[in-house]
């Protein structure tokens, strides 16, 4: 899902002479960005001029990581930004595309929709944010509670709701091709 929004997104921006910046939080490896811009370059369009990708994350080893990956996957400039996605001074001052995936089955709902809250902030009008949160389902929750993790299981209505507490114009919801994952697109 944030491999395909992020494509049309970068659709919707081609070509602009007004920065464009995309920020992964908690970046990982950040495939999604990757795979998303290589969907984007495969379409022909041209990408905007000033462009710039963005990590978050808590671990500097993983921001290494995440750096040497960009570099080979043509995420040129990759930004990496060291901290907790809780602290605002971590975050570059404004971006237009925030992706958060695999964070929200961790966080109760208070702490979910102040982290919504913190995108918004972050987000330019017309920014998009892409996010996930797992639904229950019988094996997974099975093999969590084998691992003793504890996760919040999300309905997109769930999402929708934590996202209200933000300021974004428009909030759209769905569930994955496979069933798994509430998948939300937010709009500032």
């Amino acid at each position: 899902a944030s491999r395909d929004e992020l494509a049309a997104f970068l659709r919707e921006r081609a070509g602009s002479a007004e920065p464009v910046d995309v920020l992964s939080v908690p970046c990982g490896i950040p495939r999604e960005l990757a795979d998303g811009y290589a969907a984007f370059r495969a379409a022909g369009a041209p990408a905007p001029l000033r462009l710039t990708f963005h990590g978050l994350d808590l671990d500097p080893a993983v921001l290494e990581t995440a750096s040497a990956f960009a570099a080979v996957r043509g995420l040129e400039p990759f930004v990496t930004h060291h901290g907790d996605a809780f602290d605002r001074a971590a975050y570059p001052p404004a971006v237009d595309f925030i992706t958060c995936t695999g964070l929200a089955e961790f966080l109760d709902d208070e702490r979910l929709a102040e982290l919504y809250g913190i995108f918004a902030e972050r987000l330019r009008p017309g920014g998009k944010l892409v996010t996930s949160g797992m639904r229950g389902r019988p094996v997974s929750d099975y093999l969590l509670r084998l691992a003793e993790i504890t996760i919040h299981h999300r309905t997109p209505a769930d999402l929708e709701r934590l996202a209200r507490t933000a300021v974004f114009s428009r909030i759209e919801t769905r569930i994955d091709d496979v069933g798994l994952q509430a998948i939300m697109v937010a709009r500032r």
